[in-house]
């Protein structure tokens, strides 16, 4: 009965440790209340691509900040304002997943922000700037506050099951107020996932915030 117990008191230490020595667990919140409360820092950059899996977040916690492991959120919609005027900045639709290695990230739809170290993230995020160039790989961002119809656009694009064209095509559409024919001076979209896109843009833009 003792050895039960002291095995009990074990494994519930090592649950409130967080795991295996990695500190307490913090209260789950977005990446933006988490970068302003002194919690965490994160850096933004391109990787090259337009939309898609298009932008990497390495997160880590501010020496500054209470100890113990993070799980925080990027809400759809959040804005990612580019380092760089000719440059187009974002908007995320969800969190990819954490990166394991090379081209390759385990599923996730949340960010872990370590006790220690830093991890980074894959972001699921496109372009929300047409008249300017594409982010490249050196482009970096900062994380601003979910646009309210953007964030529905996210939203009913992920419900929809939307594909890269037309989720790209209902932000320009809602950002830059783009026709048919000028987004595929640059971008190709087919007519039926464009009839898609502005579905989806009339059904946010009149949706209560």
């Amino acid at each position: 009965m003792k050895r039960c117990l002291f095995l009990a008191m074990v494994l519930l230490t090592f649950l409130l440790a967080g795991c295996g020595g990695s500190g307490s667990a913090l209260p789950t919140t977005t990446l933006q209340e988490a970068i302003a409360a002194g919690q965490a820092d994160a850096r933004f950059y391109g990787t090259g691509g337009s939309s898609g899996d298009s932008v990497m977040v390495d997160v880590s916690k501010n020496p500054q900040a209470t100890p113990g492991w993070q799980t925080v959120t990027i809400s759809p919609g959040s804005r990612l304002e580019s380092s760089e005027a000719g440059a187009q900045s974002m908007v995320v639709l969800r969190v990819a997943g954490r990166v394991t290695g090379t081209n390759s990230y385990e599923p996730s739809s949340d960010i872990v922000i370590p006790a220690s170290g830093s991890a980074t993230y894959a972001l699921n995020a496109f372009c929300a700037e047409f008249h300017k160039d594409n982010p490249s790989a050196s482009t970096h961002f900062t994380l601003r506050s979910p646009d309210p119809t953007l964030a529905c656009i996210a939203r009913q694009s992920v419900t929809a099951g939307l594909s890269i064209e037309a989720i790209q095509a209902a932000i320009w559409i809602y950002t830059d107020r783009l026709a048919y024919d000028e987004t595929n001076e640059k971008f190709r979209v087919s007519f039926d996932n464009w009839t898609l896109a502005r579905q989806t843009v009339a059904g946010c833009v009149g949706a209560p915030k």
